[in-house]
């Protein structure tokens, strides 16, 4: 069984919009931008009440944040 590397970039958030959790998908720092499918190729996202979700980049090309509700397909079982 062959086995494929991944990158993944890893982000946490703690913003809560309504009954959601907002997660920002670029980089920090003093400029943010977006993330290339060059560079990455999976958001791994963990909220505020300890979910995890596992996101293809190609789920959420072009955006600098996500409301995780709309991603629960991605979310990983405990």
């Amino acid at each position: 069984m062959e086995s494929e590397a991944r990158r993944v970039q890893v982000k946490t958030t703690t913003t809560r919009v309504g009954n959601t959790w907002k997660a920002y998908l670029s980089t920090s720092g003093e400029t943010r931008r977006l993330y290339d499918p060059d560079e990455i190729d999976d958001f791994f996202v963990v909220d505020g009440d300890m979910n995890f979700y596992f996101i293809p980049v190609a789920a959420v090309g072009g955006l600098y944040a996500i409301h995780l509700r709309a991603y629960d397909e991605y979310r990983v079982e405990k």
